[in-house]
């Protein structure tokens, strides 16, 4: 499966510490094909017919990650989505260089690890991330794909 390309190569990136950013937008793909297996094979199971219909924007356009993504998150646990937790009080710790507030996956953070950006007239790039919760997120997609593996075989 696509996604398990996705997971290795994020891996090994991970594994190359600390060079997290672009590992964290392959996980996301992960994420999103993920949706995509799982909403084919809800509509498969919908069906006894050898055709199935699905949504245009499975396969791209407008609202295709979002869409993949939502699906997604309906069957992981939602604390895998935490990458880091906002661990300082703004009031005192200047949000551009501490976590101040929980950091999640998702399709605009994964943008935020592959582009520079510019906030507040300065470069940005990569978002903050707990290493042992890339991993427990890494890991709990890979046992989601091992049931929808399963599941698809039955």
């Amino acid at each position: 499966m696509n996604i398990s390309q996705f997971l290795s190569d994020a891996k090994l990136i991970h594994s190359q510490k600390p060079r997290f950013d672009h590992s964290i937008a392959l996980v996301q793909f992960g994420v999103e094909e993920l949706g995509k297996a799982s909403i084919l094979r809800k509509k498969l199971q919908e069906t006894q017919d050898d055709v199935i219909e699905v949504p245009d924007k499975l396969f791209g356009g407008r609202g295709s990650h979002q869409l993949k993504e939502k699906e997604a998150w309906t069957i992981l646990s939602s604390e895998l989505r935490v990458l880091a937790e906002g661990a300082f009080d703004p009031k005192f710790f200047d949000p551009r260089f501490f976590v101040t507030e929980d950091v999640e996956l998702s399709h605009s953070e994964r943008l935020r690890c592959l582009f520079v950006g510019f906030k507040e007239g300065a470069p940005t790039l990569g978002v903050a991330v707990e290493s042992e919760k890339l991993e427990k997120l890494i890991e709990g997609i890979e046992k989601e794909v091992e049931r929808l593996k399963e599941a698809w075989i039955t």
